[in-house]
């Protein structure tokens, strides 16, 4: 009797346990789709913005991953500085830079890039890359590291700043850039050629502020001394 019951629960058993995967199944593919379509309706919201408010759009998105790059910095890059505690101001201004120099700026850059040089073949993209990392990115470097350092009240520290950090940075700047460029140019639409420079620039960003809050060399600093003794 008792393995006569047994052998019938089995199919029983076997056909609940077989319901319950296809319910879980079931349920994780409803959860997928609906993560998919929030993020589709997120994302065809953001281009509406970027078609009607293209500057505004490029301001706001441009401050928050500059922000969050030296957000990134100060508790990555930074931590094992015991005593350093986090600096609100130094994110502050970081943001206020992404969103109201660095953006803007892209905007008007890849515009005219785009306009000048249109099209996606091998020669017109070459020749943006050329004029964006050999012409624009060297100049604008600077502009960047000395906005930082005006802006936390460090002006007199721009011209050693500058004497000890450009050429490095603009290498650092060719090893990023040139293959992220090569594919922003080449694949991304105009319209979001700002929004991808800003996320590859997360990182970017993080390694930019770690550079704008690093120490200026001894030997720089005493051999600006002795340059400045020497002319008096």
């Amino acid at each position: 009797m008792l393995s006569m019951l047994r052998s019938r629960m089995r199919p029983a058993v076997a056909r609940s346990a077989t319901r319950m995967q296809h319910r879980a199944a079931f349920s994780s593919t409803t959860s997928t789709s609906a993560n998919s379509r929030g993020f589709r309706r997120f994302w065809d919201a953001y281009a509406s913005l970027l078609e009607t408010h293209p500057l505004r759009t490029k301001i706001v998105t441009g401050g928050a991953i500059a922000g969050l790059g030296d957000v990134g910095c100060q508790l990555v890059l930074e931590v094992e500085d015991d005593d350093a505690r986090f600096d609100v101001k130094r994110t502050a201004i970081f943001t206020f830079l992404g969103g109201f120099l660095i953006s803007p700026v892209l905007h008007v850059w890849y515009g005219f890039l785009g306009s000048r040089l249109p099209g996606v073949s091998t020669t017109a993209v070459a020749k943006r890359l050329a004029l964006d990392q050999l012409g624009f990115a060297p100049t604008f470097l600077p502009v960047i590291l000395s906005s930082v350092l005006a802006l936390e009240g460090h002006a007199e520290d721009i011209p050693n700043k500058l004497r000890a950090d450009w050429w490095p940075l603009t290498k650092a700047n060719w090893v990023v850039w040139v293959p992220a460029q090569i594919l922003n140019f080449r694949f991304v639409p105009g319209s979001m050629q700002v929004l991808f420079s800003n996320v590859v620039g997360l990182l970017w960003n993080a390694y930019l502020s770690y550079v704008s809050h690093s120490e200026v060399p001894k030997a720089l600093l005493d051999e600006e001394k002795e340059k400045a003794e020497h002319y008096r």
